[in-house]
């Protein structure tokens, strides 16, 4: 269920064109984290975690600090 359903749409929402879309799910990351196997923690989540820390929108980088 998390990779087949959850991840995917995580992953989807993660590069929404909306900010605040954007700014929600790196809110949601640490939930989201807490499902997650370590080799998705460690790999694809890391990822999204530091593009989320160098997104154009000044409120997700916020988020993510």
């Amino acid at each position: 269920m998390f990779l087949g359903v959850l991840l995917p749409v995580f992953k989807k929402l993660c590069t929404d064109h909306i900010w605040g879309v954007r700014r929600q799910a790196v809110e949601v990351l640490p939930d989201i984290c807490k499902l997650a196997p370590d080799e998705i923690k460690n790999g694809p989540l890391l990822e999204i975690f530091k593009k989320f820390t160098k997104d154009q929108s000044k409120w997700v980088k916020q988020a993510a600090t």
